[in-house]
């Protein structure tokens, strides 16, 4: 059914995640279920946090950067864009930004298209996020250089904890962009 669907300026993509700790990405069905979607996109959910790791997926933090490059692999080797929505960035960054970055360099290197950092359940203080938000968009963008990814995207998604620190979306979305173009090298698109 995806196939016959054509949008004029949006794109379906499917939606998982990683492959289950120990199993092989074509027997999982997490993913399985994504390639049987045949949309051109599957956004797959990822554990940044180690605290999730240990006590939700209870695996160690090995596996589950090997669970995202394995499943990242996988979708690509379908021929997949692939985007990686690094679940409760925010909050692993504050407990492990060591391990939390680690996880955003994995999925870079095993060819992820776009990395999106988000404040899953809209956990972080305000102030938290623009602290946060900044070192993320300087960690963000050099690791996305040294991916080697032509065209590297970072999608930030800061969630409702941005709410209150912006008068609005709009005011957000400034401040957002102008933390990016102020990288050097990074040139605006219009």
């Amino acid at each position: 059914m995806a196939q016959n669907i054509k949008f004029k300026n949006s794109r379906l993509t499917a939606f998982g995640s990683t492959r289950h700790p120990h199993t092989k990405p074509a027997s999982c069905p997490n993913l399985k279920a994504l390639v049987k979607a045949g949309t051109s996109a599957g956004a797959i959910v990822g554990k940044s946090w180690d605290l999730h790791v240990t006590e939700i997926l209870k695996t160690d933090l090995n596996e589950n950067l090997a669970m995202i490059a394995d499943s990242i692999d996988y979708l690509k080797s379908m021929g997949k864009e692939v985007l990686f929505d690094a679940e409760h960035f925010f909050d692993g960054y504050k407990n492990n930004p060591r391990y939390t970055t680690k996880v955003v360099k994995t999925a870079l290197a095993a060819g992820a298209d776009m990395i999106v950092l988000c404040d899953t359940n809209g956990g972080c203080m305000p102030h938290e996020i623009s602290e946060t938000l900044e070192a993320a968009v300087e960690n963000a963008a050099r690791d996305a250089e040294a991916s080697g990814v032509v065209e590297p995207v970072v999608l930030l998604s800061p969630a409702c904890a941005s709410f209150d620190q912006y008068r609005n979306f709009e005011i957000r979305g400034t401040a957002f962009r102008d933390l990016v173009t102020a990288l050097p090298g990074v040139k605006p698109v219009v």
